[in-house]
């Protein structure tokens, strides 16, 4: 037994227990009705959790789904090449921005590319898997295969005359385009998406379009109108309690504030979009405040600390695949010249260096201490506690296999210490190396302590 994330109890079996249990079940002849049974379940809650995302319930809906990822892996397993490639398509469509947010791009990015290599009819299904393909190959960073992705989808929206599908295509287009700095066709997109949006009465949508022109306006140099737009849209996330939303709004709002050079603001910004960020455990939000927060310490004269908290940002960053992108790129590279100058080139290296290094409690700690003068950004309870930022999906009993891995322990030793077998700790660290998405026990360590578990 094991506790799951809302606190109530998961059950497991002993691997040998599982294998004899799944030989009988296909000796019964009723496997086949057993899985499907267990497929159109999980179908259910995916499609149900993906009503709720994004929303005030996001965080215990996507935590619901990790404690499923398992679960929801055989569904694709058995969906997928011959089981029913429409019911792999809406699973996909329905799970993409789970995959998204807790920065399981790479799986993600995987079984969508399966589901879409049915041959099934072009339905509303298959358009809601191009769009969260194209989103992943983006952060990829493959946005030639990202455009082709979306383009797709807009076209099969507009041969079902889907409004709602249109208006997440063309919104994914101009992000595509904004991340180019192709800022003039990304405000033209955005701005037919936000019709859309407007007339079916989608606040969620209708927020970030907000958030996004406001984007593309900084990067056109037109601060008052990127201001306006992202107020426009944090005045409509509050009366929706839209936590999600709001972070992105007050993040950008911080970068416009910096880079118009009204420090004071920026920090107060960046100390409530942080505490929103780390509520929400969402990786490019946390990375993108701490850039934030790095850049100002650069303005300040702390270059060291913020060398160190750039190479912080970056390893996070790393460990999600996301990148960051035009136009506030060019705020962090402005204030990275800056550091590396003021330091030099050996001494800014082993600063950033440090921060590469520094497991994740510890980073943000930095980030948000409360002693660091004028660099002062966010209270201490608003700091995440080490490993709320970035699980990947581990459950408790993974979490503490890893601990004991950290020690250097050896399987029977965490057996002995957990009082569970030694056929069950090693089931637990193939689990965990996958969920990791490493290759060996001390390349599982040194994540761990990147992500501060360990």
């Amino acid at each position: 037994q094991e506790e799951g994330p809302d606190g109530e109890p998961r059950f497991a079996m002993l691997e040998t227990i599982r294998e004899f249990a799944l030989e009988q079940l296909a000796a019964s002849g009723e496997e086949r009705a057993t899985r499907a049974s267990h497929a159109v379940h999980y179908l259910s809650l995916a499609e149900e959790a993906e009503r709720h995302i994004p929303g005030p319930e996001q965080v215990a809906w996507l935590d619901r789904l990790g404690a499923e990822r398992d679960n929801l892996r055989a569904v694709f397993a058995w969906f997928l090449p011959d089981g029913d490639p429409e019911a792999a398509l809406r699973l996909a469509g329905a799970l993409w921005r789970f995959w998204y947010l807790r920065g399981y791009l790479t799986e993600g990015r995987d079984w969508l590319e399966q589901a879409l290599a049915g041959t099934e009819p072009a339905g509303s299904a298959r358009a809601k898997a191009l769009v969260g393909a194209a989103l992943l190959e983006h952060h990829h960073g493959n946005d030639l295969r990202a455009v082709h992705l979306a383009t797709q989808a807009l076209q099969l929206c507009r041969a079902l005359e889907a409004a709602t599908g249109i208006a997440v295509a063309l919104y994914l287009l101009a992000l595509l385009e904004e991340a180019a700095g192709d800022y003039d066709l990304a405000a033209s997109h955005f701005e037919e998406a936000l019709a859309l949006f407007q007339g079916a009465g989608d606040a969620t949508w209708t927020g970030l379009t907000l958030v996004h022109l406001g984007i593309v306006a900084w990067g056109q140099s037109d601060h008052a109108r990127a201001e306006a737009r992202c107020r426009e849209a944090l005045v409509l996330q509050g009366e929706h309690n839209d936590i999600f939303g709001a972070a992105f709004a007050l993040t950008y709002l911080g970068h416009v504030a910096l880079d118009l050079g009204d420090l004071d603001r920026g920090t107060e910004l960046y100390t409530e979009s942080g505490r929103l960020w780390s509520e929400q455990r969402f990786q490019d939000g946390i990375a993108a405040v701490l850039s934030g927060v790095a850049t100002l310490a650069v303005r300040r004269g702390h270059y060291a600390r913020g060398a160190r908290l750039f190479g912080a940002a970056e390893t996070l960053r790393e460990e999600a695949r996301l990148a960051p992108r035009l136009p506030e790129q060019a705020l962090y590279d402005q204030a990275i010249v800056s550091a590396r100058v003021a330091l030099g080139e050996a001494t800014f290296a082993a600063a950033y260096a440090e921060g590469r290094a520094m497991p994740w409690g510890e980073a943000v700690s930095d980030a948000f201490q409360l002693d660091a003068g004028p660099d002062v950004v966010i209270a201490a309870s608003a700091v995440p506690s080490p490993g709320s930022i970035a699980t990947h999906g581990l459950t408790h009993r993974e979490r503490d296999v890893l601990r004991l891995i950290a020690e250097g322990r050896s399987n029977r030793e965490i057996a002995e210490a957990l009082f569970i077998s030694p056929r069950t700790v090693g089931t637990h660290v193939t689990a965990i190396l996958s969920k990791l998405d490493v290759s060996s026990r001390t390349a599982a360590v040194s994540a761990a302590r990147r992500l501060g578990l360990a």
